[in-house]
């Protein structure tokens, strides 16, 4: 008899959303820019409900722009996460994502 935990988990794009935690609560941002016009936004917030159960929003906004004429690229993206702890040694996650990106070339 095996003690494995059966786990499923949806990969999107070779990478699995960040999970909510159950153990704090955070908010990170991130901005960064350069000389092109180039820049990214990330946030990343975590919130506790309460005990067993917590949400997380990561948000991304991104505008590329090289150095070439019409070399630009867009990107927005949310991801929202839910965990709950439903036993000990049980516990349900749900994870979406919505998103938008083009690129000129």
């Amino acid at each position: 008899m095996s003690n494995r935990t059966p786990t499923r988990s949806i990969t999107v794009n070779g990478k699995t959303p960040k999970q909510a935690r159950l153990d704090q609560d955070f908010i990170t941002t991130q901005f960064t820019t350069d000389s092109n016009g180039t820049f990214r936004f990330e946030g990343d917030i975590n919130r506790r409900l309460n005990p067993k159960l917590a949400v997380r929003l990561n948000l991304l906004e991104k505008r590329f722009r090289g150095w070439r004429d019409q070399d630009e690229d867009f990107q927005r993206a949310a991801t929202l996460a839910v965990a709950s702890k439903l036993g000990a040694r049980t516990s349900l996650r749900i994870d979406g994502e919505k998103s938008k990106a083009e690129r000129s070339f």
